[in-house]
């Protein structure tokens, strides 16, 4: 897991704990506007963690191994200046 994929998940574990309070508090002090938030936050927290876990995802090494990428290159000049990993047509990640 990359730098960047741990404080992505860092910041939404905080963000959900932030929403929550809020929600507690709102409900504590009888706050409708609140409660609104702190709901809303929260539902949109969880579907930012469930689009995070499926959508992030890198080729892995052993995926390479097996064959189910290729590796292809930009070439500008007749010199490699890129590469990208692309998986496979009709293989499963």
């Amino acid at each position: 897991m990359s730098v960047l994929g741990i404080y992505l998940g860092f910041s939404v574990v905080v963000l959900f704990i932030t929403f929550m309070a809020l929600l507690g508090h709102g409900i504590k002090e009888k706050e409708t506007p609140d409660i609104i938030l702190g709901v809303l936050g929260s539902i949109i927290i969880v579907i930012m963690f469930i689009y995070a876990v499926f959508e992030y995802y890198e080729p892995k090494a052993i995926e390479v191994y097996q064959g189910k990428t290729t590796l292809e290159y930009k070439v500008k000049d007749g010199v490699k200046v890129d590469s990208v990993v692309v998986y496979k047509e009709g293989v499963k990640k």
